[in-house]
C-alpha cells in the first residue's frame, strides 16, 4: 500500500518534521514537509497526495482552520491531526470538521504508520463503493479511463488520480458532448464521505485538466461554459473491459 504514496506531513516543529519524514520514508511512503499553512495549500494543489498528516497547533492558520478549509473546497484528502494537547473538545472538533484520525503527541511512530494504513484502507473501500464495478474502459485521446480498475492510463502507463478526480472524470465522460452546470456536478459528486462545492468542482476540474496535459482552449478535452459549467468533448470509445 506505501508504494510510491504520497504523504504531506504540516508541522512546525522542524525536528518532529524530520523524525516524521525519515521513519514514514524507510516505511515506503514518499513525504513532503512544511511547518507553514500557506505552503501547505500549495504542495496539496500541485502534488495531491494520499494523505495529510496535520498538526492542529501551527502558527497562522491553525490545523483546524486549514482542514476546516480544505473540506469546505471539496477536498477529500485523508487527514491525520496531530496536537500536543489530549483535550477532548478538540479531537471531537477535529472529527466533526472532517479529520479521518486523530493522535496525541508523543506517540510512537509505529502507531502512525499503522494509523496511516488504516485510514488508507479505509479510504479505499470506501471509495470503491463511490463507483460503478462493471468492466467498461473509457478511450479517449492517449488515454484510457477503467471503471473496474479505477485508473487512468496514457500511452499504456497509469497515472495517479484521486478518488475525487476519478468520479468527476467519468461524470464528465458518461455525459460527452452535454453541458453539466456545476450544481449538477455537486449533487452528483455529492455522498456520505465527499461533500463538494462548487469552488471544490472547479479545482477538481483543475487538476483534471494537468492530467490530462489539457489546456482551456477550443482544443481541450474539458471546456468551460461561462456561467454554465462544463463540457467534455473528446472523442470517445467505450469497450468492455477485462
Amino acid at each position: 500500500m506505501s508504494a510510491q504514496c504520497q504523504i504531506l506531513v504540516i508541522d512546525d516543529d522542524e525536528r518532529l518534521r524530520s523524525l516524521i519524514s525519515s521513519y514514514l520514508t524507510q516505511e515506503g511512503f514518499n513525504v513532503s514537509v512544511t511547518g507553514d499553512s500557506e505552503e501547505a495549500f500549495l504542495i496539496i494543489y500541485e502534488k495531491d497526495p494520499h494523505l495529510i498528516i496535520l498538526d492542529i497547533n501551527l502558527p497562522g492558520a491553525n490545523g483546524l482552520t486549514i482542514c476546516r478549509k480544505l473540506r469546505h473546497t471539496g477536498i477529500v484528502t485523508p487527514i491525520i491531526m496531530l496536537t500536543a494537547r489530549g483535550d477532548d473538545s478538540d479531537r471531537i472538533y477535529g472529527l466533526e470538521i472532517g479529520a479521518d484520525d486523530y493522535l496525541t503527541k508523543p506517540f510512537n511512530p509505529r502507531e502512525l504508520v499503522a494509523r496511516i494504513r488504516a485510514v488508507l484502507r479505509r479510504q479505499s473501500i470506501a471509495g470503491f463503493s463511490l463507483f460503478e464495478t462493471e468492466s467498461i474502459v473509457y478511450k479517449f485521446g492517449r488515454f484510457v479511463l477503467d471503471l473496474k480498475k479505477q485508473s487512468l492510463a496514457k500511452n499504456g502507463e497509469d497515472i495517479h488520480i484521486s478518488g475525487a478526480e476519478f468520479a468527476l472524470l467519468r461524470l464528465l465522460i458518461s455525459e460527452v458532448g452535454k453541458p453539466i452546470s456545476r450544481d449538477q456536478l455537486v449533487a452528483r459528486m455529492t455522498s456520505k464521505e465527499h461533500h463538494p462545492d462548487q469552488r471544490g468542482i472547479d479545482m477538481l476540474v483543475f487538476r483534471l485538466r494537468k492530467r490530462l496535459d489539457d489546456r482551456e482552449t477550443l482544443g481541450g478535452m474539458i471546456r468551460t461554459l461561462r456561467g454554465v459549467g462544463y463540457i467534455f468533448v473528446a472523442d470517445v470509445s467505450t469497450e468492455k473491459g477485462a
